[in-house]
């Protein structure tokens, strides 16, 4: 399958370049916090 049947949203690549990301940085970094304590927060209990 080569990249031109794959829609340019699922490669990642914007159909507009001048538009921001469709995640905002913050929206990434609180997913990434809330998913690192609640493996914190799991380990802790099996510990």
């Amino acid at each position: 399958m080569s990249d031109d049947d794959v829609p340019r949203e699922l490669r990642g690549v914007s159909p507009d370049p001048t538009r921001e990301p469709s995640t905002p940085l913050w929206v990434r970094v609180a997913a990434l916090v809330a998913l690192l304590s609640m493996l914190a927060y799991v380990a802790l209990l099996v510990l």
